[in-house]
């Protein structure tokens, strides 16, 4: 390793096949996980990591300069914390604790993972914290793909704002498991046809309002109902029908459909209070 004079006595064989040698000395000094049994042979030492990986763990496992691990992608920082826990060096685990706080901001849920894995409790809270503003519907899926039950309850009414599609991509990309993923998509949908039923049934139960001339309507109005059901029809989310009715009430021009709006929106306040479907994942 670098400009060690350190006597090799063993030599150990990457996952990609390269020979790296090392010394005993310091694989008990620095590491509680190491020499495996297999040290005691004169034989090379297979092991299951790549020679780029334990290239720096051995490194991390020297007296001299330090590798930067600030410079190493995360997917090498994400196998060499993993083999720094099996190995249990200590100090090498540590440092890649800190190399990995500058993926937090470009990739929360990853860092969250391994985070938690590992018990960093630091930079869990920071991944979360960072985690927390990214769309809810993927929030809800990282919940599901750790069978967080809690997270998943707080995040699946707001998670209704994105369509199936989005919806689905979600679970693939946190790698939910199929029973989570279609238990999730089951409550997903049965939620949304509650949400979209209440709303549609608010919205043609609207106040009547007489207008000037001794009509109930007006063209204004139908206008509106229809933007707004299409809307709900599309997207049922108690916060994208607040939005959408506040945008529309903007294109009224009419003081009797201003005042049914006011009356009708007071009335879906109480709407909004609806207690979501619990949500419960299948346990694996």
């Amino acid at each position: 390793m670098g400009d060690c004079r350190l006597p090799i006595d063993v030599v150990f064989i990457s996952r990609d096949g390269i020979r790296l040698g090392m010394h005993k000395k310091n694989l008990e000094d620095f590491s509680d996980g190491f020499p495996p049994p297999e040290c005691d042979s004169t034989e090379d030492v297979q092991l299951e990591e790549k020679e780029e990986v334990l290239r720096l763990l051995f490194q991390l496992m020297h007296k001299q300069t330090q590798p930067d691990l600030r410079t190493m992608s995360y997917e090498i920082l994400a196998d060499l914390a993993e083999a720094a826990h099996k190995y249990i060096v200590h100090h090498a685990s540590m440092a890649c604790n800190l190399a990995l706080e500058r993926y937090i901001t470009g990739q929360p849920f990853k860092v969250l993972r391994l985070a938690k894995r590992y018990e960093w409790a630091e930079l869990e809270k920071a991944a979360f914290g960072e985690a927390r503003k990214s769309k809810p519907v993927d929030i809800f899926a990282y919940a599901v793909s750790i069978d967080d039950a809690g997270l998943c309850t707080e995040f699946l009414q707001k998670s209704l704002r994105a369509d199936a599609e989005d919806f689905i991509a979600a679970l693939e990309n946190h790698e939910c498991s199929s029973i989570l993923a279609t238990s999730a998509f089951t409550a997903w949908t049965r939620l949304r046809r509650h949400v979209q039923s209440r709303l549609l049934a608010a919205l043609h139960n609207s106040p009547t309002i007489q207008h000037k001339g001794g009509y109930t309507d007006c063209s204004l109005w139908q206008q509106f109902f229809y933007v707004v059901k299409a809307h709900v029809e599309s997207h049922p989310s108690y916060e994208d029908f607040a939005d959408i009715v506040d945008r529309e009430k903007g294109q009224i021009n009419c003081v009797y459909c201003e005042k049914k709006i006011s009356h009708w929106h007071n009335r879906m306040a109480l709407v909004e209070h609806v207690r979501p479907c619990n949500l419960q994942l299948v346990q694996i």
